[in-house]
């Protein structure tokens, strides 16, 4: 019975790789290209649709350049509307306990839009959730929100916004199968209705949310709030805390963790890592510890390419023996040129290490095209 379960957790977590995901900032150029999200995206947390810079970098970061702007360039909108837009296509293969089987997935297809006035901004995001037969869950908009902020020109200083978005805790992995994404407060469509404060400087940045579970058959059916802290040592570290609490009917979780950031500027590679610790407190009675790890090497070898290699720990509850999870996870993005990107990649994951586990293996090969 065991051994069932093990593979059927095995084959539910190869199948999410399969799932749509969201187009987000890049945190791999974090420290080695900019310090703040908000150099590159309008968002205070990265994602979406992106600023000057942010079309700078995708521009001279690709293979073959071409005008970063909204549609190449070929149409322009008033100055004060933003347009943009992500598609994803993933095709690949998985091997669970030594069955052969293919994926082919759309993954994404989000349409951006951002209208400013001086100091205010509002955002909606809207697009196809992919994989599900009810209209309500097919058509959605993932985000929502209408933003303040202190500096007219840069998102530096404070910044308040209200509406829906996943709330800030921790590293921002754009790879949602990262653990700590996955298992740490901020899976695949989790986002939530809240108010956010946030205060950004190139020294350090603080953000506090408060957030109630969507009415949509939520992923994360709970409500509370969140909180991220870090703190830039020089030009080449950072450090960082977190905090969330989650109440929802079932269950009530409290986590609390670290990050870290080092960039070794002679070989342009960075390594980040984040550590949670997890309390949850089951409605019905009882409680379990829960220990969540993920972390990441990135190298950019060359212009255009860069390689990606992260390990991840999960063990959903401490007092039993045998649960624990770990996975090896290898990308190339080659970035053809500031619009299109491929990205080949490949996940070992195993339950159980050393316990005779079964073993999943995934191969996938993904096209993704920024409007």
């Amino acid at each position: 019975m065991k051994k069932i379960l093990l593979i059927a957790a095995a084959v539910v977590a190869t199948i999410l790789m399969a799932t749509p995901q969201r187009a987000d900032a890049y945190p791999q150029y974090m420290l080695s290209r900019g310090k703040t999200c908000v150099e590159c995206h309008n968002s205070p947390t990265g994602g979406g649709l992106l600023s000057e810079q942010g079309m700078v970098t995708a521009e001279t970061e690709s293979k073959h350049g071409r005008a970063p702007e909204f549609a190449y360039g070929k149409w322009t909108p008033p100055e004060w509307l933003q347009l943009g837009g992500d598609f994803r296509l993933l095709g690949g293969a998985h091997v669970i306990d030594g069955t052969l089987g293919p994926i082919v997935a759309p993954m994404q297809a989000d349409l951006y839009t951002s209208a400013r006035h001086k100091n205010f901004s509002m955002y909606l995001q809207g697009g196809a959730k992919l994989g599900n037969d009810s209209a309500l869950q097919f058509l959605q908009s993932r985000e929502h929100w209408v933003q303040w902020r202190q500096h007219e020109d840069d998102g530096l200083g404070l910044s308040v916004r209200a509406g829906k978005f996943m709330p800030t805790s921790g590293l921002r992995f754009v790879e949602h199968t990262m653990y700590t994404r996955r298992y740490g407060g901020s899976p695949l469509f989790s986002e939530a209705y809240g108010v956010a404060a946030a205060y950004i400087q190139p020294e350090y940045e603080v953000h506090v949310t408060g957030f109630v579970k969507d009415f949509r058959a939520p992923v994360e059916p709970s409500s509370g709030a969140a909180m991220y802290a870090e703190k830039r040592i020089g030009d080449s570290n950072a450090i960082g805390v977190l905090g969330r609490y989650a109440k929802g009917d079932d269950n009530t979780k409290i986590h609390y963790g670290v990050t870290a950031k080092h960039y070794c500027e002679c070989r342009d590679v960075l390594f980040q890592a984040e550590v949670q610790g997890v309390n949850e407190k089951v409605t019905a009675g009882g409680s379990n510890n829960q220990v969540v790890a993920s972390a990441m090497a990135t190298w950019i070898p060359t212009h255009a390419w860069m390689l990606d290699l992260g390990l991840n720990y999960y063990d959903p509850n401490l007092h039993v023996k045998g649960l624990d999870r770990q996975a090896l996870d290898l990308q190339a993005h080659w970035f053809y040129d500031s619009h299109l990107e491929f990205l080949m990649a490949g996940r070992l994951q195993v339950l159980e290490f050393g316990g005779g586990g079964p073993l999943a293996a995934t191969a996938w090969l993904q096209a993704h095209f920024r409007l």
